[in-house]
């Protein structure tokens, strides 16, 4: 079904589609001082420019619209994956972990995702 997200920088965008973005968080070590965390989070897209570029987006599990372009990114299509099982699915993972839609790297989320894929006319699996 091929992989959902790719390493590749932000792609074109609708309103709608699912978003993987990297996000940092600065971590507290008494001996190493700060340091920065780096995790790829999913979330939706509530706003795409003209050029496709993610211009707001709501990651699952907050309440706000971020409306900073992100830095790095990625977008799948809904005619691409389920969208009512990957928000079903990420409601049910934070609902017993706040940190569940926290990805290590872009092949843990990817994993995540390939069962959500749709299959598409002519596709190989």
């Amino acid at each position: 079904m091929g992989t959902p997200f790719l390493n590749k920088p932000t792609k074109p965008s609708r309103r709608g589609d699912l978003v993987a973005v990297v996000m940092g968080e600065v971590v507290h070590a008494e001996e190493e001082g700060e340091t920065t965390r780096l995790f790829w989070t999913l979330g939706r897209v509530t706003h795409a420019d003209d050029n496709g570029t993610v211009a707001a987006w709501r990651r699952f599990g907050q309440h706000f619209v971020d409306r900073e372009v992100p830095a790095r990114c990625g977008g799948v299509g809904v005619h691409r994956i389920d969208m009512r099982a990957v928000e079903s699915d990420m409601a049910a993972r934070l609902a017993k972990n706040a940190k569940a839609n926290e990805f290590e790297d872009l092949d843990a989320l990817n994993r995540h995702l390939l069962p959500f894929m749709k299959k598409v006319e002519g596709q190989r699996i």
